[in-house]
């Protein structure tokens, strides 16, 4: 009888709807391909005898192969009335710790609700959400449901991290903190975090970053932030005091404190241009210029970047300085155009981005993958240089990385 138990019960489990409170009606376990049998393990005979002794409980009844009453089983049949009954008896033979499918579901949705009580953070909301949803649905294998719980409280505290964050934290003191290991994020849990980001933080994302910089937009940071310039600014402590950095002729790189104590000063040195330099071989290599701010982006800024760089952009809003980005000629060298563009300098111009950059430096043109082919045609661009650029990279099906201009 055990036998028969057992596959009954994994039946009603994995199927998409029997195991919720309230089925009814009848649904069997067939034996057409005489799957229920086993020459090594479950003779035939005794397949019959555990069916017949399963019949006398009142909770099943057994159909028989026609001509082979009594000797061959078709199907075991039973009513989703009695399920609670089934599994009562299941315990009593089987698994004094079974616990029944909908009895799991309950408990793991009472935990994520608990969760969502308490998280601020929309887009982790939005998962938690997507989370109640699939424990809801009878698709997956009952297997499935008790890994997914599993694995929902391994991370339950990342995520009680992410959403408690204010400011940037260093990668490996939030592992510290949150998950009591300094190298456990980044070892278990950063691929599947970044991964989920993605899907549920995408206005908060840009598709051509990578998963240092989606971290960063989470504040969990890999390194110190450093953001390095070159030419005329003027900033502030909150004590007066002022910093002149063309007084570092050569460039000056501010860090994370500074980033977040330091203001930018009401009143700047005469800056006629502000130009972002995506890569950092092109931003050293630019001359002194007296009145030319150069900004290395270093890919996509940090929020705490993004930030800073707005207050200058409302300093200089009224007055007559033009901004400029120059950066690889390919599908991420304009995403991180049109992301500043977006997000801090809603003025900014190309430079070197354009049909002519790319006929000079053609020989340095490498083959552009068919999914980033695909993503650069579906670019939405309103510059109209920009936009030219981008048509004639995806007729070409190549691009050319911003160091090239250096040779």
């Amino acid at each position: 009888m055990e036998y028969l138990l057992q596959l009954l019960i994994e039946k009603i489990e994995n199927s998409e709807n029997q195991w919720k409170p309230g089925a009814n009606g009848w649904k069997s376990l067939s034996n057409k391909a005489g799957n229920l049998y086993d020459d090594r393990k479950h003779l035939k005979s005794d397949v019959v005898k555990a069916a017949k002794d399963l019949e006398k409980t009142g909770l099943v009844k057994i159909e028989w192969v026609q001509g082979y009453r009594e000797q061959d089983i078709q199907a075991i049949r039973y009513r989703q009335e009695d399920i609670p009954a089934l599994y009562k008896l299941y315990r009593e033979r089987v698994d004094s710790d079974f616990c029944a499918r909908a009895e799991l579901v309950r408990k793991y949705q009472e935990e994520i609700r608990a969760e969502l009580q308490g998280l601020r953070t929309p887009w982790i909301r939005a998962y938690y959400e997507k989370l109640l949803q699939e424990s809801e649905s009878g698709r997956a294998k009952k297997a499935t449901l008790e890994k997914a719980w599993k694995l929902f409280r391994k991370r339950r505290a990342c995520w009680r991290g992410i959403d408690e964050l204010e400011d940037p934290m260093y990668k490996r003191l939030f592992s510290k903190k949150y998950l009591k290991d300094t190298k456990i994020f980044e070892n278990e849990f950063q691929d599947f975090i970044v991964s989920t980001a993605k899907i549920y933080a995408k206005e908060l994302l840009d598709d051509a970053m990578n998963d240092s910089e989606i971290l960063s937009v989470l504040l969990i940071e890999d390194y110190a932030q450093e953001l390095a310039l070159k030419g005329p600014l003027h900033l502030k402590w909150e004590d007066g005091t002022e910093i002149h950095n063309e007084d570092w002729r050569y460039g000056n790189i501010l860090n994370s404190d500074t980033l977040r104590y330091a203001q930018i000063a009401g009143q700047q040195p005469e800056i006629q241009r502000v130009i972002t330099i995506e890569n950092k071989a092109n931003y050293m290599m630019m001359p002194w210029e007296e009145h030319t701010l150069y900004i290395f982006t270093h890919g996509f800024f940090s929020p705490k970047e993004c930030r800073f760089l707005q207050s200058l952009n409302q300093v200089l809003e009224h007055t007559e300085v033009e901004f400029y980005h120059s950066g690889d000629l390919d599908y991420g060298g304009i995403k991180i155009f049109l992301y500043i563009q977006k997000n801090i300098f809603p003025e900014l111009q190309p430079l070197m981005m354009d049909v002519q950059t790319y006929e000079k430096y053609r020989n340095y043109a490498e083959k552009i993958e068919d999914t980033t082919l695909e993503k650069l045609k579906k670019l939405q661009i309103e510059n109209p240089v920009l936009r030219q650029l981008a048509e004639k990279l995806a007729r070409e099906k190549k691009g050319i990385e911003q160091e090239s201009f250096l040779l």
